[in-house]
C-alpha cells in the first residue's frame, strides 16, 4: 500500500478531489458510471437508462458496469465524496490487492515466498498496467489471480470453501469487466482440463463446472440485459476490430508511452497492445530458464513437453518476424 501511495505521488498531490489520473477520456466515463452506480439500484430498467445519449435507452450496456468497483466506491459518494475523489481511492487501491492475490497464487504454485513477492510485485506494479492507466476496470484485476489461487487450493484441499471463492472471484470478474469474464472464463476452463482431465481428477472437474453453471445462473440479471439491448442496437465486434484489439508476439517489445525504461517504437504500437514486460522481469525470466536448463534430473516427460512448448514459442516468433518485415502474412480458410 505504501508502494501504492508513492506509485501515486503526483495524483495525490495534483488535487485528490479534481484530478483524474493519466486523462478525461475513459477515466472520466469511468468515474461517471461509479457515480451513477450510486444514483439507480444497480439492474433495474431506470439503472440501464443512465443519463447519455439521450433519448437513447440501455445506455449503460454501452460500456462496463462496475458494479464490483461500485461497492467501495458508492459508500463514498453517499458520504459526499466527489466522484473523482471516490475514483480516485478506488483506482489508488487497486494497486495493492491485485498484488497481494498474484502473491497468494504465486505462492501456491512454487512454494516459495520469494517467487510469491516477486510475482505478486510484478503484478501489482508491473509495466502492463502502465499501459491501462485510463481503464480502472483493468486495473481493478485482483479478482484473477484470486481465482486461479482458489482453484489451486480446492484441487489441492477439495474443500468448500474454496468452491465459494471460485464462484466469487468469477462472479467479482463479470462485474468489474465483462472482457475479463470472458477471457477467465476461457483461462479456468483451460487450467481445469491441463490439471483435472484425468482419472482421479473427474470428478473435482464436474463440481467445478456445476460451480461455474451456478454461478453463471447468478449473473444472468447482468449478462441477459446486455445481451438484449446489444441485439436491440445491433452492437457486434467484427474480426476487423478484434484483429485491431489484439496483440502480437511483437507486442513484448512495445511499452506504454508512460515508460522511461524502454523506447516507445512507432512501427509496433498498437491499441491494447503493450505487452512490454520490463528489464528486471526479463532478466529473471533468463535467469529461470539458465537456472531450468542446469537441472538434469526433471522428468522425461516434462522435458518433452516444455521442448514442444518451446519449438512453437520459436514458431510463432519466426511469423511474427517475418510477418513484421514482409508487411503481414495472411491465411484464408
Amino acid at each position: 500500500m505504501l508502494l501504492a501511495l508513492i506509485w501515486n505521488a503526483p495524483l495525490l498531490v495534483g488535487g485528490f478531489s479534481t484530478t483524474l489520473p493519466n486523462d478525461l477520456g475513459d477515466p472520466l466515463l469511468n468515474a461517471w458510471i461509479l457515480w451513477w452506480n450510486s444514483k439507480a439500484r444497480p439492474l433495474t430498467e431506470a439503472w440501464w437508462s443512465a443519463p447519455a445519449f439521450y433519448p437513447a435507452e440501455g445506455v449503460l450496456s454501452f460500456s462496463e458496469t462496475l458494479l464490483s468497483i461500485a461497492i467501495l466506491t458508492t459508500p463514498l459518494l453517499w458520504l459526499g465524496a466527489s466522484p473523482a475523489a471516490a475514483y480516485n481511492v478506488a483506482f489508488v487501491l487497486s494497486f495493492a490487492p491485485s498484488a497481494m492475490m498474484a502473491y497468494l497464487l504465486c505462492r501456491e504454485c512454487t512454494g516459495s515466498r520469494a517467487a510469491a513477492f516477486i510475482g505478486g510485485a510484478y503484478f501489482g506494479f508491473g509495466p502492463h498496467r502502465a499501459a491501462h492507466l485510463a481503464q480502472i476496470q483493468i486495473m481493478w484485476a485482483w479478482s484473477i489471480p484470486l481465482l486461479f489461487f482458489a482453484l489451486f487450493r480446492y484441487r489441492a484441499t477439495a474443500r468448500p470453501v474454496y468452491l465459494a471463492l471460485v464462484a466469487a472471484a468469477w462472479m467479482a470478474m463479470a462485474m468489474s469487466s465483462v472482457y475479463f469474464l470472458l477471457f477467465g472464463s476461457v483461462g479456468a476452463a483451460l487450467w481445469g482440463a491441463w490439471f483435472l482431465l484425468n482419472w482421479h481428477g473427474f470428478r473435482r472437474l464436474a463440481v467445478l463446472a456445476t460451480v461455474g453453471v451456478a454461478s453463471a445462473l447468478l449473473m444472468l440479471p447482468l449478462l441477459l440485459p446486455y445481451a438484449a439491448w446489444h441485439e436491440y442496437y445491433g452492437l457486434r465486434r467484427n474480426i476487423g476490430e478484434m484483429e485491431a484489439f489484439s496483440a502480437d508476439v511483437l507486442s513484448f517489445a512495445d511499452g506504454a508511452h508512460t515508460l522511461w525504461t524502454w523506447p516507445n517504437v512507432q512501427v509496433l504500437d498498437r491499441p491494447e497492445g503493450q505487452l512490454y514486460p520490463g528489464v528486471l522481469t526479463s532478466l529473471l525470466l533468463i535467469a529461470g530458464a539458465w537456472q531450468w536448463r542446469r537441472q538434469r534430473e526433471r522428468a522425461r516427460r516434462s522435458t518433452r513437453t516444455s521442448a514442444v512448448v518451446a519449438a512453437l514459442g520459436a514458431m510463432m516468433i519466426i511469423v511474427g518476424a517475418y510477418a513484421a518485415w514482409s508487411g503481414g502474412l495472411r491465411w484464408h480458410l
